[in-house]
């Protein structure tokens, strides 16, 4: 048990089935956002056409929602996944969560510019993931969103 999924962030907390260790097939369409379809931009979000990127302005507090009722019926309560963003021009201070829950978080950190991965353990089933911001003097812009269910029995070290 002391080869961990990745050796340092949240990987650092799940090892891998090691008869499996697979991801599964991506979970988020258009996560590369080519168009704006199946996400809701609310509030701070908008859709940048031309640099295909959703970028957020803080003129206000915003979410950012997949909205695809494939994703949400596919995630399994106990479950890990993956999820991986690349963030741009600027830092993305957000909250992960599950928004089928209130306030059940995934994780919640200042993501500088870059490809950010993190692992979680599904706290239900059928839910969705969202990146919450509430940062004052700050744009950024997130890209290539991912998620896709770690293989086997991975476990969460706790």
């Amino acid at each position: 048990l002391d080869e961990t999924i990745e050796s340092s962030g949240s990987g650092a907390s799940f090892v891998y089935d090691k008869m499996d260790t697979t991801l599964g097939s991506e979970m988020i369409p258009n996560g590369d956002f080519d168009t704006s379809a199946n996400w809701v931009f609310d509030d701070a979000y908008a859709y940048n056409a031309t640099t295909k990127k959703a970028e957020y302005d803080d003129s206000m507090s915003g979410k950012l929602i997949m909205n695809d009722a494939q994703m949400l019926s596919s995630i399994v309560s106990g479950k890990v996944y993956r999820l991986s963003f690349t963030v741009s021009d600027g830092t993305m201070a957000a909250s992960w969560y599950d928004y089928s829950i209130s306030n059940v978080y995934i994780a919640s950190a200042p993501y500088t510019a870059g490809t950010h991965v993190l692992y979680f353990t599904a706290p239900v089933s059928d839910g969705g993931i969202l990146p919450y911001t509430s940062t004052s003097s700050t744009t950024f812009s997130i890209d290539d969103i991912s998620l896709k269910e770690v293989g086997g029995n991975a476990g969460e070290l706790k």
